[in-house]
């Protein structure tokens, strides 16, 4: 298989290494030479570094602070330019439902040139001492995190959502408007109506995902203070785009291991763009 762009997720990124931060599978560098030799893109994804970045505060934290530090220069040097030093973006989800919806790109360049200059300088310090801006940074990723996660738990608690794939297609249509200031649109306006069909074509397994979850909360399955279940946040947003042609380059493939994504893109027959960590290094050679 050649001629596509992939992105790896948070748990693919650390599962490159063990916990004391040393290789555990083929080098960053293998990887990237055997995908440029089948002209595979590599793409680095805002809401993965958020996560990776969060745990770079403490360097005596044992557990996760050096596989995530090896990570995070993983990344760098897997999703950088061929020509240059800068790093290729993945467009997060909103933007990417944003310029779908309504040819809209949304000025994200500070949050993304922040995000170049942490990748920057982890890969070129580490394993050595990382400077006190990495702990200011991750510091600020675990807060924007805690406090994502915690609205989001709020959001669902108090919703009244039933596993209607439409219904969670114009939440998303409604949160996209206001994010690029459009006027809001009562959920049964046709404009709505038509919006939110066009979002379930493009971005089905995102919906799917956040279809699921609302049925289980509707039915007293889940529960949202579980660890696991804010994450499904991140989930959903790492999940947009599968599937689709990027800037001509090829379709978005997603290299992860969890099974719900996995599930989620079974579901609307995207199944083929996901891959485990394991499938995809055999997918190219290694």
């Amino acid at each position: 298989m050649e001629n596509f762009t992939v992105v790896f997720d948070t748990n693919s990124y650390r599962d490159l290494f063990d916990r004391t931060g040393s290789p555990q599978k083929p080098t960053v560098s293998q990887i990237r030479s055997n995908e440029q030799s089948r002209n595979i893109v590599s793409l680095a994804n805002w809401y993965v570094l958020q996560e990776l970045a969060s745990h770079l505060q403490d360097p005596t934290e044992p557990r996760s602070y050096r596989q995530c530090a090896s990570a995070v220069s993983a990344m760098f040097h897997h999703c950088r330019s061929g020509t240059e030093d800068k790093v290729r973006w993945c467009a997060d989800s909103e933007s990417q439902m944003a310029t779908y919806l309504y040819g809209i790109c949304k000025d994200n360049r500070a949050a993304y040139e922040m995000c170049q200059t942490l990748l920057e300088v982890v890969a070129s310090s580490w394993p050595n001492e990382l400077p006190p801006f990495v702990a200011d940074f991750a510091k600020r990723s675990a807060d924007f995190l805690d406090a994502a996660e915690k609205a989001f738990i709020d959001d669902m608690q108090r919703g009244k959502f039933k596993r209607d794939p439409q219904k969670v297609a114009r939440h998303y249509v409604a949160g996209v408007r206001a994010s690029i200031g459009k006027s809001p649109l009562d959920y049964n306006d046709p404009e709505m109506a038509q919006d939110a069909t066009d979002v379930l074509n493009a971005f089905g397994p995102q919906i799917e995902l956040f279809a699921k979850l609302c049925g289980n909360l509707a039915t007293g399955a889940g529960d949202m203070t579980k660890q696991k279940k804010p994450n499904l946040m991140w989930d959903m947003k790492i999940l947009a785009g599968i599937g689709h042609e990027i800037e001509t380059i090829g379709r978005l493939h997603l290299v992860t291991g969890d099974k719900e994504m996995r599930k989620a893109s079974t579901a609307v027959g995207l199944v083929q763009y996901i891959h485990s960590l394991d499938e995809y290094l055999a997918l190219i050679g290694l």
